[in-house]
């Protein structure tokens, strides 16, 4: 990948679109801000950075995002040119982003290798659009992060941010020197960027046409001194109990995506046994699916909604009156509610405060 390439405007910005559109319904799957958490924190909020996104300007993110907009948040910032300083921050040992079950696991695994083994795993029951995969070798281990629905420089900042965060939780335990660590990235340095310091304490090879981390085999048979039996047990029940509930996620973001699709095309909200019938179940077993993954028909048509509304607020042709239409909303006073429960403020003080900010 060429590095002039990773910082042109809206390049990342169109791969993430394309990458919405392979992932189906799956790019409304909920998942975990994660590192964007971070990132977001490190460069104060800026309004820019959720454009885009369902996700007003200059907030933090919620606890849980679509994996459409955890794409969106992350082409933007490659395409402002900040990809490379975040990577540094990581590279340098700051924010070690990883869900609880991970940490558990680090914490408590019997061994790097028990470790390193379930590393996939937590990937498969948190991200719809990256895949792990281990090759055990005999002489060498190797890590290999994967996407059916990513490319280029979206595709390299996901890789190389992710085999940083591996070779970070596989190198805690270890005495070693690390240079035997490799890291082979399709990731390049931009102008200005130090690729020595952008790698840490490891050896990489940039645009390499793999995002891959490669670490001595007997590495894994280090044992963890803060191995716990109990915990370790409680996070394999955790992994399967997570596996389920993606599972969950899955069938919700297909779901979302229905309801989604019917406001766009009828301007109206599906009937919830219109919704059933198009599931091939009934409305009692519907009711208990969403509810078996923490919501409900409502809360869905509400997120949809607003996943809308906050697009629609940017284009200074539709009047509040025309929004409301678009929603399936019985008239424009409903629609100001609940755009002003969304987002705190009523419409057309929103539209004023993203014209300032240069975002309509």
């Amino acid at each position: 990948m060429d590095s002039a390439e990773a910082g042109s405007p809206g390049r990342a910005f169109a791969q993430a679109r394309t990458a919405i559109q392979l992932l189906g319904p799956l790019a409304n799957a909920q998942t975990a801000p994660g590192s964007l958490a971070w990132f977001g924190h490190w460069l104060g909020w800026p309004a820019w950075l959720h454009g885009g996104s369902s996700h007003p300007p200059g907030r933090p993110l919620p606890d849980a995002i679509t994996a459409a907009d955890d794409l969106i948040i992350t082409a933007n910032i490659i395409d402002h040119g900040h990809a490379d300083a975040l990577l540094l921050r990581v590279a340098a040992g700051q924010a070690l982003a990883t869900g609880p079950i991970t940490l558990m696991a680090h914490a408590h695994a019997p061994s790097l290798g028990h470790f390193a083994r379930l590393l996939p795993q937590f990937t498969a029951v948190s991200s719809p659009y990256i895949s792990l995969t281990l090759d055990e070798g005999e002489a060498e281990w190797a890590i290999s992060l994967t996407s059916r629905f990513l490319a280029g420089p979206l595709l390299g900042f996901a890789g190389y941010l992710g085999a940083l965060l591996c070779v970070r939780m596989l190198t805690v335990g270890v005495n070693e020197r690390l240079d035997p660590v490799r890291i082979e990235t399709t990731w390049r340095p931009g102008p200005g960027t130090d690729p020595a310091a952008l790698a840490g304490p490891w050896q990489v090879s940039w645009d390499a046409g793999i995002n891959r981390v490669r670490f001595p085999a007997h590495w894994a048979d280090v044992a963890n001194p803060g191995h716990d039996a109990g915990v370790w047990q409680l996070v394999q029940e955790r992994l399967r109990a997570a596996a389920a509930a993606w599972r969950l996620q899955t069938d919700v973001a297909r779901i979302r995506e229905r309801v989604g699709g019917f406001l766009d095309r009828e301007q109206r909200v599906p009937r919830f046994k219109q919704l059933a019938v198009s599931e091939a179940m009934s409305e009692r077993s519907l009711s208990r699916l969403l509810a078996n993954a923490g919501t409900s028909f409502q809360a869905i048509v509400d997120q949809e909604r607003r996943l809308r509304a906050i697009r629609l607020i940017n284009n200074p042709a539709m009047t509040q009156g025309d929004m409301a239409i678009a929603l399936g909303f019985p008239d424009v006073s409903s629609f100001g509610r609940s755009f002003r429960r969304w987002f705190g403020m009523p419409p057309g003080e929103f539209r004023r405060s993203i014209a300032g900010n240069g975002l309509s």
